[in-house]
Parts: C-alpha cells; structure tokens; sequence
C-alpha cells in the first residue's frame, strides 16, 4: 500500500484536511460533474485544502448499518499526482475505523472508473459494470 502524507492541522505547505460542507466544494462538485461524478448534500465531505484553497475532495456514504461506501473523490488536475487523494482516503478509512458513528461497519467499499488506484491501497474487485468496478476492503 502506498504511504500517504500526514499533514498536520496545518502543514508548513499551508495544507490540511478537514471536514467540510456540501457549499464549501460546489466548485469542485461543478468540475466532477464533468466526469460523471457528483457529490449529494447527505454525504460526509473531506476535503484537502492548499493555502486556503480546495484541491481535494472525498466523501463517505452510510450504505446499510455494515456497510460504508468511499465515493466521490476528486483532485482538481492541476493538483494530482501531489498525494492529496491518497492522504484523504488514508483520511476516510481513519474515520471508518475510529468514529463510533460506523462502529458496525464491517466493509469498506468503492464504485471506481479508475480502479487500480484503489486496488494498489487494499482494495479488491467484486463486481464489473460497463463503466466502472465495485471493490471492497474488509474492516
């Protein structure tokens, strides 16, 4: 599994990760959408934050008490490549695994168009569709 950055409340780059609302990231949501994806007010939002700008967004969606879905991450291009998406899915699995919120919970899973990046951080496909893989990571 790759190593995530660990950035503190704020960082020396002047980055941090927290949790945000559905407002705060519509000009993210306006950029996903882009790529067919989107993020709903009901979800718990992330997002990473560089010298007071959003860069980065991932979120979490209750699927039934034992089960929690990762969905709706992004990085906006200029940003990838930098570990952002990777420090908050290290992020939201930290959450799963503490808050006592998804205390049942005993899968993580993910719907993906980009699997192998989920694949080489534990997670493991189940399902295929036409456009996208289900993966799952057991608790």
């Amino acid at each position: 599994m790759q190593s995530a950055p660990t950035p503190s409340d704020r960082d020396r780059g002047g980055r941090v990760i927290s949790e945000t609302d559905y407002a705060s990231v519509d000009h993210i949501d306006a950029m996903m959408r882009r790529e067919r994806l989107h993020i709903e007010p009901h979800y718990r939002i992330w997002s990473y934050t560089v010298d007071d700008a959003i860069v980065s967004v991932g979120c979490l969606r209750l699927i039934s008490p034992r089960i929690v879905r990762l969905t709706s991450a992004y990085t906006l291009p200029e940003y990838r490549g930098r570990g952002y998406g990777l420090a908050l899915l290290h992020h939201r699995i930290e959450v799963i695994e503490t808050d006592a919120a998804y205390q049942g919970i005993r899968v993580i899973d993910v719907f993906a168009h980009y699997p192998a990046w989920f694949m080489r951080n534990g997670f493991t496909p189940i399902r295929h569709t036409n456009w996208a893989i289900y993966l799952r990571r057991a608790r």
